[in-house]
């Protein structure tokens, strides 16, 4: 009887090896990713330092991995503060705007720089001098001292105090009052005075005066001369004649018509 010999089966003793092969393919392909991934992060870390150099040192050294073609520096453009000069301004008003209806009103200039501190200091400090000096004499009932917000000081007196109606020759009892503006130009030599005339709306024709525009004219001039007979220089005074064409009320009663025949003296620091 033949013995029969079992040989073992070759598949079954290289089955494993297939199946080492195939972990070892897997660790190394995984082993490559994980290199690969850690070479990418690299390289992008010294890109990130290399980009922080440029922006905060401004200088790359020779070996740098940075190539500028690809990362630019990062420029910001942060603008300059505004810087503004503030300056004294002389604020001019005209004629108009200083015969408005309705009593004193400011206008100011919002094109013009702030005016400086010292002048409001020096216009406050003229209209207490002007309002003690009033009181002193006894002449709040007949003139009023306002500064309106432009720094203009303007004085309205009754036109009673400087002349009879109709008349341009001044009154004996102009002094005190007279006194009170010379000494306010002698203190404040820095301001120009101009000196404006107003009439009511009682019709006037005379040789002398043909219309109350001439009437109030000669009133201002008159004031003016005197003045510069008491000492004030001619440049620093100037006169205006505005007629009836500006009412501080509706000449309807004889209180009103009164109150509108008046002097003013607007006060306004020169350019000089």
């Amino acid at each position: 009887m033949k013995t029969k010999h079992q040989f073992p089966d070759e598949g079954s003793e290289s089955g494993w090896l297939m199946t080492y092969a195939d972990l070892m393919t897997l660790l190394l392909v995984f082993f490559v990713l994980l290199f690969s991934i850690s070479s990418v992060e690299k390289d992008k870390f010294e890109l990130v330092v290399n980009a922080l150099q440029v922006e905060f040192q401004g200088d790359l050294s020779a070996n740098s991995l940075v190539d500028l073609s690809v990362i630019a520096p990062v420029t910001t453009d942060i603008p300059q503060p505004l810087k503004i000069d503030v300056t004294e301004t002389s604020i001019k008003t005209s004629d108009a705007a200083d015969g408005d209806q309705g009593g004193d009103k400011s206008s100011p200039n919002l094109t013009t720089a702030p005016v400086a501190e010292t002048d409001l200091q020096d216009w406050e400090l003229m209209v207490r001098d002007l309002q003690e000096a009033v009181d002193n004499q006894k002449l709040a009932e007949h003139a009023t001292v306002s500064m309106p917000k432009d720094g203009v000081v303007k004085i309205v007196v009754d036109g009673s105090v400087f002349f009879e109606v109709g008349s341009a020759r001044l009154n004996k009892r102009i002094n005190p009052f007279v006194n009170v503006l010379l000494d306010t130009m002698y203190q404040h030599g820095r301001y120009r005075m101009n000196i404006q005339g107003h009439t009511d709306d009682t019709p006037i024709d005379t040789d002398q005066f043909p219309s109350n525009w001439e009437l109030s004219a000669v009133r201002a001039t008159t004031v003016l001369r005197y003045l510069v007979r008491g000492g004030v220089q001619p440049e620093r005074l100037s006169a205006t004649g505005y007629g009836d064409s500006v009412p501080l009320a509706p000449n309807s009663s004889y209180v009103n018509r009164a109150r509108n025949r008046r002097i003013e003296f607007v006060l306004e620091k020169s350019d000089d």
